[in-house]
């Protein structure tokens, strides 16, 4: 608890120090998420418990303050998707022909997310230009769906559910490390950016379980974001 103390405190200490230095600026973001979840399940269960991969959406709002021509620092305020999908698939031989028969189990989690994102600006800001970010990702879970659907041809909707996140099975929240790159294009009075991200999470997201299931979220993202600086 200290150890996390101690980290909030230096964000808050780097953000309120660039109040002095930095050139600042607001925007919003939009993409893709395509997300997955890790598990440690091994043997038997490996199978029935693996995870594939699902398309949600992100958007948030964006500050980012500039240090230098190089250097920044940016947060904001993230909605994100995540979650996963799991099938279980068998073929039917039928007619002479091979169908596909099974179900499907959609996670969906949402998340609000706080990024404290650490960037590198290759070239100088007047320009078309790449750039590199790291840092972390503390976000809270809203809300956990799952959608059970069957495949014969197609996807058939069979049932929703809403999980209880306040039964103290699971940890709403989160930690993961985030890493990227993107590209900025000047655009009118500020700056057009697309990216793609690597978000790797820290914490299990189910818990107090008979079984250690080892879920991390695990997540790669594609968006764009407009900057506008503030004079």
């Amino acid at each position: 608890m200290k150890t996390s103390k101690s980290i909030y405190l230096a964000l808050l200490a780097i953000l309120f120090s660039t109040n002095i230095i930095a050139q600042h600026n607001i925007g919003f973001r939009t993409g893709f998420n395509l997300a997955t979840m890790r598990t440690s399940i091994s043997g038997d269960l490996a199978e029935y418990a693996g995870m594939s991969h699902e398309i949600f959406g992100t958007v948030g709002l964006l500050y980012k303050a500039n240090l230098d021509e190089n250097w920044a620092i940016s947060t904001g305020l993230n909605y994100a998707r995540r979650g996963a999908q799991t099938k279980l698939n068998q073929d039917l031989e039928l007619f002479d022909k091979t169908f596909n028969i099974g179900v499907k189990l959609v996670h969906k989690m949402d998340y609000l997310e706080v990024p404290v994102l650490f960037e590198y600006r290759i070239k100088d800001a007047k320009s078309v230009s790449p750039y590199l970010f790291a840092g972390a990702n503390f976000g809270y879970e809203l809300n956990y769906n799952m959608h059970f659907k069957s495949h014969i041809i197609i996807d058939i909707s069979l049932y929703e559910y809403n999980v209880d996140l306040t039964n103290n099975r699971f940890n709403r929240f989160d930690i993961a490390g985030v890493v990227g790159a993107g590209v900025y294009v000047p655009l009118g009075t500020g700056n057009l950016n697309f990216d793609i991200r690597y978000l790797h999470g820290f914490t299990d997201i189910v818990k107090n379980t008979i079984v250690d299931l080892g879920l991390q979220h695990r997540n790669v993202r594609i968006g764009a974001a407009y900057y506008y600086p503030l004079k």
